[in-house]
């Protein structure tokens, strides 16, 4: 396989690009360079060392997906089918909208003023007069 199929199936297994620097030492950039571009000129111990952590993750099986960082989606919940002759569950009542800062309608900038377009001057360059002989 080539470095950059080693590091997508890593990655496709589970691996994070800092599980795959833990375990071979790759700095987490390189590892970046290499899933993105294939790297083509790829060192022969960076590609034992991937080599080495993709037949070792092969042994040990897919990784368990990790829990979403950040924030939690507001987005809402699909809804749950309703069965036949059955009154539907009640909704959550829906999130009070924010009110508005004050001055803060729209967040569109300003439109800029037209650019005017001026010709260059023609002939020779006036110089300062400390430039003249």
């Amino acid at each position: 396989m080539k470095p950059q199929e080693l590091v997508l199936a890593l990655r496709a297994m589970g691996l994070t690009q800092k599980q795959i620097q833990k375990r071979t030492g790759i700095p987490q950039p390189t590892i970046s360079k290499i899933g993105r571009y294939g790297d083509r000129d790829v060192m022969l111990r960076t590609y034992d060392a991937l080599r080495a952590a993709y037949e070792q993750q092969l042994k040990e099986g897919p990784v368990a997906p990790r829990a979403p960082r950040g924030r939690p989606s507001t987005r809402a919940a699909p809804a749950e089918p309703v069965a036949p002759g059955s009154a539907p569950a009640a909704s959550a009542p829906a999130p009070a909208s924010t009110p508005a800062r004050a001055g803060t309608s729209s967040r569109r900038r300003p439109a800029l003023p037209p650019v005017v377009l001026r010709p260059f001057p023609r002939g020779p360059l006036p110089w300062p007069a400390m430039h003249r002989d």
